[in-house]
């Protein structure tokens, strides 16, 4: 266990830069009661023996951006585990990170397990703001903004697997009062983006999921998009899904009143062509890498076809 005793100076006002505490797994940093702990210019006061493990404390000079463009200062703090702490939590900040903030009328932000709460009762004396933290408050993020603006709701989870017959996408938000509903998209460069589809959001639900059933890539990415009602939009990280090369990739050909669908890669065994309603239209055998696709009008189908005992779909138009 290590022991880490250390005192506020006025000096403190001056520091600059990007500075990082890291704790590791198995490391506890203890802070007694009452002692003035400080890294770069966050500050933390404990009222009670404090241990801090398993996170790594950094900063950066971004603002976060809520509803109606109200924007924090320049001077985020950001847990990658979130901790407990009670006590005096405050930041010391320069003039220049203001981002148009009065000065007089900043409060401590924070983010909880994805809720940002702007407090009502910090002080601000000179260059340092600060508040009194109670109850245990869980901290993944820390800044100061305006006495009375909303920061946004953000994501607390975001996973993307792929599946044997889809991409199974799920998150997680940690308040969702506000929001109209969720965009899926996804990019097969990471720039340019499509529309995957909409999932609405329900009032108290925190977890959602969609499944893409468009197997026809060999490298995807994938990103969620919180609509608000305000307008703002709030992106999820991206995330990369493989779908085993080439092997599983199909394209659609059309030749003259024929359509054509040419595998790349392993012939599979197999094609099934299902209407939007589930029913089966088609079902054959392959031996080669081109099958033509007949007595099906034209219209939106699944195709699923089986490559080395594995079986994919993709949503085609037909």
């Amino acid at each position: 266990m290590r022991y880490l005793l250390l005192c506020l100076c006025s000096a403190l006002t001056g520091l600059q830069g990007f500075s990082q505490l890291g704790v590791g797994s198995g490391q506890t940093l203890f802070i007694a009661n009452g002692t003035t702990f400080f890294v770069d210019s966050l500050v933390l006061i404990p009222n009670a023996n404090t241990n801090i493990s398993n996170t790594n404390l950094t900063h950066d000079g971004a603002f976060i951006t809520g509803p109606g463009g109200t924007k924090s200062i320049t001077r985020v703090y950001r847990f990658s585990n979130p901790i407990t702490f009670t006590g005096d939590a405050g930041i010391v900040f320069d003039d220049a990170e203001l981002n148009g903030n009065p000065k007089a009328s900043l409060q401590i932000a924070y983010n909880s397990n994805g809720t940002w709460t702007t407090t009502n009762n910090s002080t601000v004396n000179g260059n340092f703001v600060s508040y009194p933290a109670t109850g245990g408050s869980i901290y993944n993020q820390l800044t100061a903004i305006v006495s009375g603006a909303v920061l946004p709701v953000t994501f607390t989870r975001f996973t993307a697997t792929r599946e044997a017959q889809h991409v199974q996408l799920n998150w997680a938000m940690g308040d969702i009062d506000g929001l109209t509903g969720f965009d899926v998209e996804y990019s097969n460069d990471g720039r340019n983006w499509s529309n995957a589809g909409r999932v609405p959001a329900i009032p108290m639900l925190h977890d959602f999921s969609y499944q893409h059933r468009d197997l026809n890539f060999t490298q995807r990415y994938y990103r969620i998009v919180a609509n608000e009602a305000s307008g703002l939009r709030t992106y999820t990280r991206l995330l990369g899904v493989r779908n085993g090369g080439e092997a599983n990739s199909v394209n659609i050909i059309r030749k003259g009143t024929s359509t054509l669908l040419y595998f790349n890669g392993t012939v599979p065994t197999s094609v099934q062509v299902y209407d939007m309603n589930g029913r089966l239209l088609m079902n054959r055998g392959v031996q080669q890498q081109q099958v033509e696709i007949t007595g099906v009008a034209s219209g939106t189908y699944i195709i699923h076809y089986m490559v080395d005992g594995q079986k994919f779909a993709r949503k085609v138009q037909l």
